[in-house]
C-alpha cells in the first residue's frame, strides 16, 4: 500500500542529515502497522482485513522480542513487513522489548484479563509453557531474579478443572500419597503441565508440592469431612 511504499522510499533513500531533520515529520505520520490480538488470530474474515496504522508519538511503541506468540502481541507492538522497516524503526527511536519485560507486562499481569477471554485460557497455558521451558535461558537476562520471585506468587497453574492457582498451593503427581487422599481434579495441575519433565522441575523450583505437610493433613481432613456431610 502506499504506507508501505512511503516506508521504502525513506529506507532506500538512507537516513541522511536532511531526513534526519524530518524524524519528527516521520514519528507523527500514521505509517506503522501495529499487531492487534484481538484480530490477529480471528478467524473472522472481515475482522483479519481490520488494519491498525499509527503514529510512532502517539504511545510508546515497540518491536516485539524474536519468536514469542502472535497472540499475545497488541497494539503496542509494530509490525514490520519490509526487510528494511526494523532499521527504520530503529532509526525512529523504536527498539526491541527485551523477554523479561515481555513477560511481566503482558503475560503476568494479565493472568485473570487473558483466562477470562474467549480462547485466553489456551493463549495463557501456551505462553505459560513456555516461559517455563526457555526460564534457564531467562535466568540469565537482567531482572530475571524478580521475574523468577513473580512467577512464585502469580495465579498462573491451572487444575483440571480450569481453576488457577499459585504453583505453590497445588501437589506434584509424584507426591502420590497425597493424590490417593486429595480430588486430583482439584489439587493437581493440568496435565499439560507435568507431561514435560523440564516443566515439571521448574514448577517444583516455583514451590509445587512434593509431599504432605500439615496443611495438607488439615485439607484431607476438611475434605473427608465435607464428602462425608454431603452424601449423608
Amino acid at each position: 500500500g502506499e504506507r508501505e511504499g512511503l516506508r521504502a522510499l525513506v529506507c532506500a533513500e538512507g537516513m541522511s542529515d536532511e531526513l534526519k531533520e524530518r524524524k519528527n515529520i516521520l514519528r507523527r505520520l500514521p505509517l506503522y502497522e501495529t499487531y492487534n490480538r484481538m484480530h490477529d488470530d480471528s478467524k473472522n474474515p472481515e475482522e483479519l482485513k481490520t488494519r491498525n496504522f499509527v503514529a510512532l508519538s502517539s504511545s510508546p511503541k515497540y518491536l516485539p522480542p524474536s519468536k514469542v506468540m502472535v497472540e499475545l502481541l497488541d497494539q503496542d507492538f509494530i509490525k514490520t513487513p519490509l526487510p528494511l522497516d526494523e532499521h527504520l524503526l530503529g532509526q525512529l527511536g523504536i527498539h526491541r522489548m527485551d523477554e523479561i519485560k515481555f513477560y511481566t507486562h503482558y503475560v503476568l499481569e494479565k493472568v485473570a484479563s487473558l483466562g477470562s477471554e474467549p480462547l485466553g485460557s489456551e493463549i495463557l497455558d501456551r505462553a505459560m509453557i513456555i516461559i517455563l521451558t526457555e526460564l534457564n535461558r531467562l535466568a540469565a537476562m537482567d531482572g530475571a531474579d524478580k521475574f523468577r520471585e513473580k512467577l512464585k506468587k502469580s495465579a498462573f497453574l491451572p487444575n483440571s478443572l480450569g481453576e488457577r492457582f499459585v504453583p505453590a498451593n497445588l501437589y506434584s503427581p509424584e507426591a502420590k500419597l497425597v493424590r490417593g487422599l486429595l480430588d486430583a481434579r482439584t489439587w493437581f495441575p493440568s496435565g499439560k503441565f507435568t507431561s514435560s519433565p523440564a516443566v515439571l522441575l521448574e514448577l517444583k523450583n516455583l514451590g509445587l508440592r512434593v509431599s504432605i505437610d500439615r496443611d495438607a493433613v488439615l485439607t484431607c481432613a476438611l475434605s473427608i469431612a465435607s464428602s462425608s456431610s454431603s452424601s449423608s
